[in-house]
Order: C-alpha cells, then structure tokens, then sequence
C-alpha cells in the first residue's frame, strides 16, 4: 500500500480524489471548513464506486448510520486496532469485499441540500 496525498480539510479531500483517483479513501469526520460527511457525499456524487472507509473518534451512532447512507463502505472507530485497519483497507482495495452496484437513477445527495424541481410559473400575458 502506498499513501498517494494526505489532507486536512474537506476541500482539499475532493480535489485530491478527483486528482489522484486512489483505490481507497480514509476520511475523518471532524474536518475545517467541509465536514467529512460533506466530502462523502460530494466526493460519492463525483465517483460513485471510491472506496471510502469513515473513520472518527465520534462514537455517536448517527454518524456511522450516515455515513453508510451516504455511501461509505464501512465506518471505523479510531478506537479500533491498527491491524483491523489494514485488513479492512486491504480487502476493500483489492475488491474482497463485494460493493453494491450503483443505481443510475440516484440523485446526487448533499447532506444540506434536499432534492429539488425547478418549477416554471405561468404568467399573465401583459397585453391581454
């Protein structure tokens, strides 16, 4: 295994995904400026098949039940073992573990933002 770049914010996390397209994602939740959550879910809209394992020292339930709904592949504590690290990273890079397949008709999914429509209004002809 090899470390292709290192970051601390969520900005910098999608810019160095989309340049370095590495085989697997280690991404902490508490980050400055874009949480991790919000790299997810962009990072996920941007290149659905990444492999992205979470990894935070929240023990909070919520955010590993979010972050499987936005599209990681596993969650980990940092409480974990190193060991248990590795071998999870491992199996998942070299595809061991089967991933779902990606839905076309999934809607990009931006933790803040819901789905919307554009709605077009009908107006009133002025020169009627």
């Amino acid at each position: 295994m090899e470390v292709v770049k290192t970051v601390s914010t969520g900005r910098q996390a999608i810019e160095a995904t989309l340049k370095f397209q590495p085989d697997c994602l280690l991404l902490d939740i508490s980050m400055p400026d874009m949480d991790g959550l919000a790299a997810l879910a962009n990072i996920k809209f941007l290149d659905p098949k990444i492999c992205v394992i979470v990894i935070s020292a929240l023990n909070d339930p919520c955010f590993k039940t979010r972050s499987l709904e936005l599209g990681a592949d596993t969650f980990f504590s940092k409480d974990g073992k190193l060991d248990e690290l590795v071998a999870i990273i491992h199996a998942l890079a070299t595809e061991e573990c089967a991933r779902p397949p990606v839905k076309s008709t999934d809607y990009p999914i931006f933790p803040t933002v819901p789905p919307f429509s554009l709605i077009q209004r009908e107006t009133k002809s002025s020169a009627a």
